[in-house]
């Protein structure tokens, strides 16, 4: 019974998340098959066109090796979402605002970890239609959802929706 209470009260972020990440994995696999080889689709401001991915956000990290780069890589996303996540995480009033704002970042770390355990690369393909812009990154559906959840809980912690600063050390003094 405790298990099916702690899952309901945890529905929404876990929709989130597993909802960002099945749209990013889908889209990913589109573009995959129907933009590899083909000249850049303009869809209003964006333009939709294949990329692969070796490094990091926007491309950081791409010249160097693989061997280098893939530990840095999984170092860092594990830095993000084990450490500086659950820092941020904690100064953020609980609420729905805060688990969706997890959520997304969760999902969309995922997302690119999934890709470069399936291919070894990120698949981007999004960036501004080049008529607006030529050199505007190439990006994906987890970037965005990284990007926004991230953004949302910046949101919250300049407004004021934080948690007082006694209240944060009554979660690390022993009881």
């Amino acid at each position: 019974m405790r298990l099916l209470s702690a899952i309901a009260e945890r529905r929404t972020p876990i929709a989130v998340a597993a909802g960002a990440l099945l749209i990013d994995q889908v889209t990913k696999d589109l573009a995959v098959t129907l933009l590899t080889g083909e000249a850049p689709v303009t869809v209003g401001p964006l333009a939709l066109t294949f990329a692969r991915n070796p490094g990091a956000a926007l491309g950081a990290f791409g010249a160097l090796p693989e061997s280098l780069r893939l530990p840095i890589v999984f170092f860092l996303t594990a830095l993000v979402v084990f450490g500086l996540l659950p820092l941020i995480a904690i100064r953020v009033q609980s609420g729905r605002r805060r688990q969706v704002g997890i959520s997304l970042v969760v999902s969309g770390a995922l997302g690119n970890l999934i890709d470069r355990v399936r291919h070894g690369f990120v698949i981007d393909f999004l960036t501004l239609n080049p008529r607006l812009s030529e050199r505007f990154p190439i990006f994906n559906l987890a970037d965005v959802a990284l990007v926004s959840g991230a953004l949302l809980l910046i949101l919250f912690l300049r407004r004021g929706d934080l948690r007082p600063a006694s209240a944060l050390l009554g979660m690390c003094v022993p009881a």
